[in-house]
């Protein structure tokens, strides 16, 4: 699976961010045959925003926003204004719809051209990842949730662990909260 997201400004960060890594864990708990979660991200991704789609495993290809900024000032449309301009995100986007289909190509290309290997390499890994090859439990996550509606993560990466927790709670308790 393969996304891409454009993000302009930095306090858009954990909305795009949070939303990518529900929508990649729901689509991969949904279909397990789901072999990569791969998101391309242009623009001015924070560093805390990109660590939080890696931990939900999402693999990341960035491009920078200034890659962005490159490629269209190469067809003299300025791309790096401030957020209080109004003016020249018009003029911009005029001259842009300008430009024929080809040259809107080029941009696309010129954005990707350094990036192309990595992602292609990412895609490839999965196609190729042997369906014979042995599976192996690399991390169990168990998601408890109380009468309280409260919920508890709690990882493991041994089955046997796993499974002694699980059956620490089978015992007859009252309450829980100090297994927990």
């Amino acid at each position: 699976m393969v996304e891409s997201k454009y993000i302009r400004y930095k306090k858009h960060n954990r909305d795009k961010g949070s939303w990518t890594c529900v929508a990649h864990y729901k689509l991969r708990t949904t279909y397990p045959t789901i072999k990569k979660s791969i998101a391309v991200l242009l623009g001015n991704w924070s560093k805390p925003s990109k660590l939080m789609m890696e931990s939900f495993g999402i693999e990341l290809i960035e491009i920078p926003f200034a890659k962005m900024v490159e490629a269209l000032r190469k067809h003299q449309i300025d791309f790096n204004w401030s957020e209080q301009d109004s003016e020249t995100p018009a003029m911009s986007w005029s001259k842009y719809q300008q430009l024929t289909e080809r040259k809107k190509k080029n941009i696309a290309s010129d954005c990707l051209s350094e990036f192309r290997a990595g992602l292609e390499n990412l895609i490839l890994a999965a196609i190729r990842m042997d369906p014979l090859s042995p599976k192996n439990v690399e991390q169990i996550e168990l998601l408890i949730k109380t009468t309280h509606k409260e919920y508890f993560v709690k990882k493991f990466t041994h089955v046997t662990d796993a499974t002694k927790y699980l059956l620490s709670l089978t015992e007859d308790a009252a309450d829980l909260k100090d297994k927990l």
